[in-house]
């Protein structure tokens, strides 16, 4: 039942049968068969001494079994009403425990008042600020002199970084001997899920 998308006509009496048959056989294993099984012994010495005569064997056999038979059809009616409203209970347990898990993994791992503020944020930069926030996101860190944008000069790459520093959605530091440092750009690891949320939807959506 995991792996199937909509039952079939086949699927699902294949499943009926085997709810039924797992229900029927432990059910009348002992309260059936196996006294049916002592009775049929019980008369096959009586006959085979002399106390029920040969010729109303099969008769005997016939009344002796009439009662456990009709128990067992009676049985059979009943686990075949029975079955399934259990079938629709163990797909109703499914889709809840699937539904439990899809809302699991669409559970945001960041706090409410955290994706507000990169809202913010995002709100305060300009395109060209939201282009190199797409370009640092898988990136990490780099010097700011590395950064090449399709489509944006050093100038406009500059106005964005100046752009989202002021957001407070990257950060710079420096790096190297005094005077002439390298200048580091980044995105602050706790702002990385929120921005792919909010800037790539649809991927979001795909990897969940």
């Amino acid at each position: 039942m995991a792996g199937e998308a909509e039952p079939t006509f086949f699927s699902y009496y294949r499943r009926f049968i085997g709810q039924v048959w797992k229900r029927v056989w432990p059910f009348t294993w002992t309260r059936v068969i196996l006294a049916m099984a002592y009775v049929i012994a019980a008369l096959a010495l009586q006959i085979h001494y002399g106390m029920i005569p040969r010729e109303l064997a099969w008769r005997s056999f016939g009344i002796a079994s009439l009662p456990y038979i009709a128990f067992l059809v009676v049985a059979l009616a009943w686990f075949a009403v029975n079955s399934p409203v259990e079938l629709d209970r163990e797909r109703g347990a499914q889709i809840k425990r699937l539904h439990d898990e899809n809302t699991v993994l669409r559970k945001k791992p960041y706090e409410s008042h955290l994706e507000q503020r990169v809202k913010q944020g995002l709100g305060a930069v300009t395109n060209e600020g939201r282009g190199l926030l797409g370009y640092l996101l898988p990136i990490g860190e780099i010097a700011e002199k590395n950064i090449v944008i399709h489509g944006m000069t050093s100038e406009s790459i500059w106005q964005a970084i100046v752009s989202c520093k002021g957001a407070g959605l990257v950060i710079q530091r420096d790096e190297g001997p005094a005077g002439i440092p390298t200048r580091y750009v980044s995105i602050p690891g706790e702002f990385k899920p929120v921005l792919r949320d909010l800037l790539f939807p649809q991927d979001s959506a795909t990897q969940i």
